[in-house]
């Protein structure tokens, strides 16, 4: 597996300039600290026990397998619309 780090470390200057890079890779790792037990889990339950809103845990989800390789799952969850998200390690 890839270092955590290794990819985005790797991008230019200029590639980070609209983001709060400190902000997001404490984001990656807590999410990925909260989903690599690869249990269903929804985005809330996900942002809670990361401590990042619902929209930020959505990208880094997608950050973890665009950056990393890391390949998650997604399913629509038993109750109402919601779906629920795990990680494929």
């Amino acid at each position: 597996m890839k270092s955590f780090y290794s990819t985005i470390v790797q991008m230019s200057l200029a590639d980070l300039e609209p983001f709060d890079f400190r902000k997001m890779a404490k984001q990656l790792k807590a999410v990925y600290g909260v989903m690599k037990d690869g249990r269903w889990r929804t985005l809330a339950e996900i942002a809670f026990h990361a401590g990042a809103p619902e929209a930020s845990v959505s990208a880094r989800i997608r950050d973890l397998e665009r950056l990393n390789g890391i390949v998650h799952m997604k399913r629509k969850a038993k109750q109402g619309s919601l779906f629920e998200y795990r990680l494929i390690i």
